[in-house]
């Protein structure tokens, strides 16, 4: 039904263009225009992901990110009117951090999101739950060089909990993140879905603290504080800020280029635009598929929280604009 938009606008404005009554198409632009733009947003979006997959050079790649991710411009007819409603959204945009620290710079505004892979490195190796996650790393690296290795029971420990990693990423997504109950983890990440996709996105040093002491003392437990409980722990680590990483820079404006790193970034951007009850896993996509939740985006229309958050987009761009 999507694919008749064009159609519909282009029936419309013959309408308006027609004789009888003097009605203009220029009166009836901003009703029409707020009507169809949902399905603008998702014919925009697939034709987006049909050049993308086609192989297109990076410059290409950049503005058709740009176009799928970010919110059509408010129309400058209805400015007057939305002002002071827009100001106070850029206010609160602002003022409301989402519960992460890092989307807000200093003074609570958003920081600029990075376009190429230097600043992008910069901005991620100076983050401070970066730096708890590599101090944590050499520490534990430390004290395990300390103590007797174990070869086969290391690398079957390691490779565990890799494995059990990338099912964590789905369940605590799909099962705490998304959940139908309240609770904080729950208005973090709505707070997250709520911001324009582009955005510096790394989680705060207390969720990142909480994430590492209560791994390490699970891995204690369970290994009775043995060495394999810290080679589980490094690994847990290591798994931590290669998720920490890769989800930030699917976020900012750098595009990846391996095909993995494409992948990933659409496969993301389609959770965010399209639907958030789908594409729920993250450093490999295809989990999805084993929990029914990698459908084809064309059979997948936009939920409410989609078009919330580009709403909210809009609205904070219109106000820089203003």
């Amino acid at each position: 039904m999507r694919w008749h938009a064009p159609q519909l606008q282009r029936t419309a404005a013959q309408r308006g263009c027609g004789g009888g009554g003097g009605g203009s198409i220029a009166g009836r632009a901003p009703a029409l225009g707020q009507w169809l733009q949902p399905w603008q947003q998702l014919i925009r979006l697939d034709l987006g992901q049909l050049r993308l997959a086609a192989g297109a050079s990076p410059q290409t790649q950049q503005l058709e990110t740009e176009r799928i991710a970010e919110p059509d411009p408010a129309p400058t007819g209805m400015a007057g009117a939305d002002q002071p409603a827009a100001a106070g959204q850029k206010q609160e945009q602002q003022q409301c951090r989402g519960g992460a620290l890092s989307l807000a710079g200093p003074g609570g505004r958003e920081q600029e999101v990075p376009k190429t892979l230097p600043q992008a490195a910069a901005t991620f190796c100076a983050h401070p739950s970066t730096l708890l996650i590599l101090a944590g790393l050499g520490a534990l690296l430390w004290t395990r060089a300390q103590q007797p290795l174990h070869p086969l029971a290391d690398a079957a420990v390691a490779s565990a909990v890799v494995g059990g990693w990338f099912l964590q990423e789905w369940a605590v997504h799909a099962l705490l993140l998304h959940s139908k109950f309240d609770w904080v983890g729950r208005r973090i990440h709505v707070g997250h879905h709520q911001r324009p996709y582009f955005h510096v996105s790394i989680d705060d040093p207390p969720i990142v603290a909480a994430f590492m002491a209560a791994a390490l003392g699970l891995f204690w437990l369970g290994f009775r504080g043995s060495e394999l409980a810290l080679t589980a722990a490094i690994s847990y680590y290591s798994m931590g800020l290669l998720y920490e990483w890769t989800h930030y820079i699917v976020h900012t404006r750098y595009i990846p280029r391996s095909t993995l790193g494409k992948r990933i970034r659409m496969h993301h951007m389609l959770h965010h635009t399209r639907h958030e009850g789908y594409w729920l896993a993250f450093t490999v996509p295809e989990v999805d598929s084993l929990f029914g939740t990698n459908p084809e985006p064309s059979t997948v229309r936009m939920s409410d929280m989609a078009r919330a958050s580009l709403k909210s987009a809009r609205g904070g761009d219109a106000a820089s604009r203003s």
